[in-house]
């Protein structure tokens, strides 16, 4: 299970932790992630920018291979539960 991860500080986003198996899932199924509340959404490119996030109305959608490049995708050996 994907997990956003904020800084404690600030409180805005700082990245995704995913397994690799989660990054290829989400890639293959053109999946993009919302940095404002962490929802995924279908139909989205992998190099996808600003899209709208159905659950906020924001535009905060970025696909996983954009999300990887500006290195807010961390690939971890698991995730660990809140």
């Amino acid at each position: 299970m994907l997990k956003r991860v904020a800084n404690p500080e600030t409180g805005k986003f700082r990245c995704f932790e995913m397994t690799e198996d989660e990054y290829r899932e989400l890639g293959d199924n053109n999946q993009g992630l919302c940095i404002a509340c962490g929802e995924v959404r279908d139909c989205c490119e992998p190099d996808a920018t600003k899209y709208e996030c159905e659950a906020r109305e924001k535009h905060a959608v970025y696909g996983t291979e954009e999300l990887m490049m500006m290195g807010r995708i961390k690939i971890v050996a698991f995730v660990e539960e809140p």
